[in-house]
């Protein structure tokens, strides 16, 4: 009897210990997993942040390449025009003295329209 009482006691023991240990690698396997899933969303989130940078730095890339472009228009377009700061002031003065005498001229039509 007491054998026995023993045995059954060593094999309930021996049970709890098994299943404890069986618990304890379910919860770290759970946890394992539960881990590899916040790791896969994790990287699926970089990918789609890279992704999305790369989109951009593109975009201003484009950006760049048509400001240089312009810039470059821009550059060809002026050697073709005045070449200095003395020229310019000089084109403008001829302006200015188109504006008068064109001012000049509609005061003299408005006098005449009047008269008449």
């Amino acid at each position: 009897n007491g054998c026995q009482l023993l045995r059954l006691v060593a094999r309930y023991v021996f049970q709890r210990s098994v299943q404890y240990i069986e618990d304890r690698i379910n919860q770290a396997r759970d946890q394992h997993m539960e881990e590899m899933r916040h790791s896969k969303e994790k990287i699926q989130k970089l990918k789609s942040l890279k992704d999305e940078d790369d989109r951009t730095v593109k975009h201003q890339q484009q950006q760049l390449n048509l400001l240089q472009t312009k810039i470059k228009a821009a550059g060809q377009a002026g050697k073709a025009g005045p070449k200095s700061a003395a020229d310019l002031e000089k084109k403008l003065l001829d302006r200015q003295e188109q504006v008068e005498t064109l001012k000049t001229q509609v005061h003299a039509l408005t006098k005449s329209n009047e008269t008449e």
